[in-house]
């Protein structure tokens, strides 16, 4: 919140929290993918974080390859069908816009989506490489370059997710570590550094830690 507040000048990993992207899985009658900055109590589903809006877009068009989620983002209705666009046509969507798919079935493709983002990554690795396959074998090597990078993107934010995801699921960690004859302690709820302190020659260790434990800050 401080690196927020004040953007300190030679604070480089954390200078610019704002340009943080997530993958959204939209709240609506039939969801779709969007790249937003922001994180909000919507009912809406969320995967990332992504420091670079590329790295965003690249999982995003690899979703695209593995599942035929819709591309469009007009707000689509139940009871009022529209014509479908190109991608319909070539396979790529489910064309939920013309009835083509019941809002049972497209839930169904979208249960997928959240299931590849927030759970088990391997049906859309599968989708992916299915197609850079394809890109092979017809030796369309430049093409198929640009879907490794997608695939390669998505396999790493997905690893970097479930770690991140892990630690702020534990209510409390407290760590410590040897620094010359230091230990830095350390309190983290929630996936929040909720307290700190050291301990130096002179004091007892694990006196420290409970004594950050009782004073650190409570994270709901």
């Amino acid at each position: 919140r401080l690196i927020g507040a004040h953007a300190p000048r030679y604070n480089r990993r954390s200078k610019f929290p704002e340009r943080t992207q997530w993958i959204k899985i939209t709240d609506e009658p039939f969801p779709r993918l969007s790249v937003v900055r922001t994180v909000r109590d919507d009912g809406a589903s969320y995967f990332g974080p992504f420091s670079r809006r590329q790295s965003a877009e690249d999982v995003t068009l690899a979703i695209y390859d593995g599942f035929p989620i819709r591309q469009c983002t007009p707000r689509l209705s139940t009871s009022s069908p529209i014509a479908a666009c190109a991608l319909a046509g070539m396979g790529r969507c489910a064309a939920p816009c013309d009835g083509t798919i019941s809002p049972d079935g497209y839930s169904e493709i979208v249960e997928a989506v959240r299931t590849a983002l927030a759970f088990d990554v391997r049906p859309a690795v599968l989708g992916v490489q299915a197609r850079l396959r394809r890109l092979i074998n017809q030796q369309r090597f430049e093409e198929a370059a640009i879907i490794r990078r997608r695939l390669e993107t998505l396999t790493r934010t997905a690893v970097r997710f479930h770690r991140i995801r892990s630690l702020a699921a534990c209510p409390e960690i407290v760590a410590a570590r040897r620094v010359d004859l230091n230990w830095e302690i350390h309190v983290v709820r929630y996936g929040r550094l909720a307290g700190a302190g050291l301990a130096t020659p002179g004091d007892v260790p694990q006196a420290v830690a409970r004594a950050v434990r009782a004073t650190a800050e409570t994270v709901p």
